[in-house]
């Protein structure tokens, strides 16, 4: 196996190669700050010549899973103003002079009190306008966002909001185009982005506190609202770009160096000549998830391989990925247990109690793919704790679930496993097999597992088995499980 090529990937045309992300950014900035100076001038002109200071103006986020730009004027404004208001004598209450004097006191939510102040300006048209700025930097911001024609706003911006302190935050349809195209989302309560339906699904479930099907369904609404979205001729050039930018970036990312790839098929011959040839370092080259050959060959049961890699170039077996796998629980993990033997005369049985930085440990993985005679080694062979606990709260029958094997949960039953552990956010096994749709592994943990109305109540985050069913389209899962949970109540 050889490495990708720019080569490999399809080449990109000189109309699209011609689009730049950064010269699109910087035209729509420009005609941003224009229609915010004028906005501005309208709602505030008392502030104008402060925030046309070339520290105020709109300008670049170099952030790339947030909002392209900043705009912080609308503090500078407040600021000023706010000194103006406090030089000025305050006129009488009903007073039509131009000018901001202090308005009063408002509470904040922190319970301290923040001055408010009363604007009054005069229109092109000569009418008198009062406003009374009660949120500091952020009424200015929400004026002159309002001030702004929405026309002029939707062909420049896709996503703005005032943020709590006052300044405003802006993702262009220049950087919506492009981000889109490299398969991110955009979260439309913070404006930040995520990488696909997963990662803005767990972002709406941590920052958010949104509940499992809210997210899940948040998620796969913005996914498919990509689809109708259309721009200029510009814009989408500059989606075609991003996308075969994103696309030849996987590409070279999930490119494996060919003695990884030779490790992983069992061709020692070939190992054998790309270390002798010194193209390959057997201790230090990984793929981009962190693995070694010896995890490739342990994972695919290749023992000749590992003692090779092992005993001739000298990798250390007990080396682990950053999230803390070795190639011990590789080779667990799939059910080789000639491989496991071979790693334990090697390095002693200590690699086969080690856990993972989250607590997962060899028992977890081969439960979690269903080895029961690795399992079965294990224990009675190695004598690893079979009623271990990762960080989650999870043990061994919780990842069986998650295959819904029930053989699996039956002989961890038999072993005596406590199938009705509730993990530390409130799953239960039925949590685990429910939204994998595994109705058997439901059927079977009901009938003889023991489990009650507990396993199918809410978990942490409001959402039971059946609900969890019900969201990934398990229809008839989740029907049997709540007449199951309503029998249980009467």
């Amino acid at each position: 196996m050889t490495a990708v090529t720019a080569g490999d990937c399809a080449p990109v045309t000189a109309a699209v190669e011609s689009v730049s992300l950064e010269a699109l950014q910087a035209e729509q900035l420009q005609k941003l700050q224009t229609v915010l100076d004028a906005a501005f001038d309208d709602v505030c002109p008392l502030a104008s010549a402060v925030v046309r200071r070339p520290r105020e103006c709109v300008r670049l986020s170099h952030a790339e899973t947030g909002p392209d730009l900043l705009w912080h004027a609308p503090v500078a404004a407040w600021l000023h103003l706010l000194h103006t208001a406090r030089r000025s004598v305050t006129p009488p209450p009903n007073t039509d002079a131009p000018g901001v004097y202090i308005h009063g006191a408002a509470e904040e939510e922190a319970g301290k009190s923040q001055t408010a102040l009363r604007l009054v300006t005069l229109s092109s048209l000569g009418s008198t306008r009062v406003r009374v700025l009660s949120s500091g930097a952020a009424s200015i911001a929400d004026l002159v966002l309002e001030a702004v024609p929405s026309s002029q706003l939707s062909q420049l911006v896709v996503d703005i909001r005032v943020q709590p302190g006052g300044s405003v935050s802006v993702t262009t349809s220049a950087a919506f185009a492009a981000r889109s195209a490299a398969g991110l989302l955009l979260c439309r309560q913070c404006g930040s982005w995520f990488c696909g339906t997963r990662g803005l699904r767990t972002h709406l479930q941590v920052a958010h506190v949104a509940g499992y099907e809210a997210s899940r369904e948040q998620a796969n609404d913005t996914r498919r609202a990509l689809v109708s979205f259309t721009a200029p001729l510009e814009l989408r050039l500059l989606s075609a770009q991003s996308k075969a930018q994103a696309v030849h970036a996987t590409a070279i990312k999930r490119g494996m160096h060919p003695a990884l790839a030779a490790a992983r098929d069992g061709d020692l011959c070939l190992l054998r000549q790309l270390v002798d040839d010194e193209c390959f370092d057997a201790a230090t080259t990984c793929d981009r998830h962190g693995s070694t050959a010896l995890m490739y060959a342990a994972g695919s049961g290749h023992v000749q391989v590992c003692t090779y890699l092992v005993d001739t170039c000298g990798v250390d077996v007990a080396y682990a990925q950053p999230d803390g796998r070795t190639a011990f629980m590789w080779a667990a993990r799939n059910g080789h247990v000639p491989v496991c033997e071979y790693l334990i005369r090697v390095a002693g049985s200590d690699i086969a109690h080690a856990s993972t930085c989250d607590g997962t440990t060899a028992l977890h993985w081969a439960c979690w793919q269903c080895h029961i005679a690795m399992c079965e080694w294990l224990l009675d062979v190695v004598h690893v704790n079979l009623h271990s606990l990762n960080s989650y709260g999870c043990n061994a029958s919780q990842w069986a679930a998650q295959a819904g094997d029930v053989r699996m949960l039956s002989w961890l039953a038999q072993r005596g496993l406590d199938l009705k552990v509730v993990n530390r956010n409130g799953h239960s096994v039925l949590h685990k097999a429910a939204v994998k749709g595994h109705a058997p592994a439901c059927e079977w943990l009901l009938a003889n597992a023991g489990l009650g109305a507990q396993h199918l109540a809410a978990d942490g985050d409001g959402n039971t088995p059946q609900r969890m069913a019900a969201a990934e389209g398990h229809t008839a899962l989740a029907d049997f499980l709540q007449r199951h949970w309503e029998r249980l109540r009467s």
